[in-house]
Parts: C-alpha cells; structure tokens; sequence
C-alpha cells in the first residue's frame, strides 16, 4: 500500500473512493461540503435524520453519485471538535482502514482537512499513516487456505491536504509514520510467529538480520560466553531447554560517541514455567513471552530508520524456560553477574 499526499480539494482526485471527515455536531467543513454538494446534499440529509452523528470512529458507506471521480463517498465520524488527539485519529483510522480493506476500496482519497487543522499536517499525518499500516496488519503467512486470507486490499491512499504549502510537512509525517507502523508490526511477527520457528537462534538470526539491512552493530551472546561472564541468573533459565541460549546486543549510534540509552526487553521465546510448569489451559500464549526482546528489536531498528539524533543499545536475552533434567529447581541457589546471590 502506498500513501501519498497532494495539495488541493479532494473532489479534484480520481479514486474508487473518497474519505471525509465530520464532527458530531453537523456542520461540514469546505472539503465536506464540496463533496456533500456534488451529491446532491445526501450528507446533510442523513445528518438531519440522525443516520450520520459523527462520533468518533463512525463508518458510513454512501455511493458517490455521477458528478465526483469516485464510485463511493465513506464518511468518517471524528467526535468532538476539541476531541481530537493523536491517540484518537490513530484509533479512527486504523478502524477506517479494516472497514475500506473489506470494501474493496481500491484506490482512496482522504480529506484530512479537520484532523490536520486540529493536530498540525505533520502530526496528522503520522498518526493516520501510523494507525493505516498498523490497521491493516494480519499474521497469515503460515494459512495454506486462499479463504483464510483476507480477499481484498487497499491499493494506494492519497491524503488530501487543501493548502499546498502543508503538503511537505504532512509527507515528512507520513514518512515517520509508515517507518513506526512497519517497526510495530515487525514486532508482531516476531510475537505471533508459533514458538517452534521463533526460538533463540532464530530470534538471533532476525537480529543479525536486521542489523545488516539498517547498519546496526550486532552481537550475540553464545552460551560458553556466558558461562564465562558468570550470567549465572539468565542461565538458571536456559539450563532445561534443548535450545542453546542467544544474548542479543544491537547498537545504534547516532549522536556520535555519546553514553547510550539502553531498551532491555525479556526474550522468552517459550516459558512453560520451568520445573514449576504452568497450567496447560493458554500455556499456548506463552510464545508471546519474548515480547519485551521483540518490542526493544523493533524500537531500534525504527530509530535507524529515522536517523534519530540519539544512541541507543537493544538488550534482548532470549532463551526457552523448559523442564529438563538440567532445569533449575525450587530452592536452588544462582549467581548474577555482579555476585549476587539469588534463592529460586
């Protein structure tokens, strides 16, 4: 799906579909109204008989008549005028965009007119291309099925920015805001992806991968290494599972040499709860225990995406907690890396 941004009205766009934004208490914006007028007051009409109320997140499909380039008009309810956050355009239209998905909407214009006024092009802009990219997310890369897959999808979406001259900072909000919603989902796949293709060396193998694309330094933390550094703690943990442990470090540097910020996120990429086992009722969930290493993987690679000013280092400790005749026991006593001494 690609996300563009022109200058001018939307009823001068050619599209399968054109997106307008309303305020719960009625009244059109210029956008609104221009598209309104073109069919013959259909908008108006539906608002005065309470079909339309514009709360925020209302969908509403109407067709778009014969004097606009769009086979469809899809009016989007915005809630109150000093409603409007960018927690809120994000909630709208990621549910905007699963609703255009299973219209077949082809092509789409969006008049951002109201939400760019309320948050400034830049941050609107982000936030709509953040929350389309992360609205449109599914993991069914492992469905054999054709109708386990969605049928439909968004072609290109253009937002249409009525002033010219907010056309540069809304594109540079786009621009962050696909780079964010791609990094999120990155996550997720990590995440959803079943525990038997998401162990430790292949969480590393995703790191190093990574790495090599953005230009990230990477290293990874092998089992005898960690014997030596005396990680006595993270290997209490691996010690009953078949899967050799893997220690992510990424770094990113972009303020020169200065100290680094550090995102620390756990990576169990399956915890059966060791010894002590949890119960099997949703112990399937417990692939999603690596979300901490997914999350802080993910977070770096955004900022080497968008060139922060800033040095980061990722720390993802991955490794399974299984049963096993090496497994730590209740009771047991491990050393962390600064000596101290911990009762299991």
């Amino acid at each position: 799906m690609e996300i563009t941004v022109a200058g001018g009205g939307i009823t001068a766009q050619t599209a399968d579909t054109y997106v307008v934004e309303v305020y719960d208490d009625g009244r059109l914006a210029s956008e609104a109204a221009a598209v309104d007028a073109a069919m013959g007051g259909s908008i108006t009409q539906l608002i005065a008989a309470g079909v339309l109320t514009g709360r925020s997140g209302e969908v509403t499909t109407l067709p778009a008549g014969r004097r606009l380039k769009a086979t469809r008009v899809v009016v989007l309810g915005i809630g109150k005028r000093e409603g409007v956050t960018v927690d809120s355009a994000r909630t709208r239209t990621g549910t905007l965009g699963r609703r255009l998905r299973d219209l077949n909407a082809g092509t789409v214009a969006i008049a951002m007119q109201e939400t760019s006024a309320a948050l400034e092009p830049e941050a609107a802009g982000r936030a709509v291309a953040e929350a389309l990219v992360m609205g449109l997310y599914r993991f069914d890369r492992h469905h054999t099925r054709a109708q386990d897959r969605p049928r439909h999808q968004i072609d290109r979406v253009t937002l249409v920015e009525t002033a010219a001259r907010r056309v540069t900072a809304a594109t540079r909000g786009i621009e962050e805001g696909v780079i964010l919603g791609e990094m999120t989902n990155y996550a997720r796949d990590l995440q959803n992806e079943p525990a038997n293709l998401m162990t430790p060396t292949i969480m590393a193998a995703r790191a190093q991968q990574l790495a090599a694309e953005l230009g990230l330094e990477c290293s990874i933390i092998e089992r005898a290494e960690a014997e030596r550094l005396k990680m006595g703690s993270y290997l209490s943990v691996a010690n009953g599972s078949a899967q050799p442990p893997k220690f992510i470090v990424l770094t990113y540097r972009g303020a020169g040499n200065g100290r680094p910020i550090a995102l620390v996120g756990k990576g169990i990429t399956f915890d059966t709860g060791g010894i002590s086992i949890k119960p099997a009722e949703n112990m399937d969930a417990m692939k999603g225990d690596m979300s901490g290493a997914a999350s802080v993987i993910a977070a770096i690679g955004a900022l080497a995406r968008l060139k922060a000013k800033v040095n980061v280092m990722a720390i993802a400790p991955c490794t399974e907690n299984m049963p096993g005749g090496n497994a730590t026991k209740p009771g047991d006593v491990v050393y962390a890396m600064d000596g101290t001494s911990i009762e299991v």
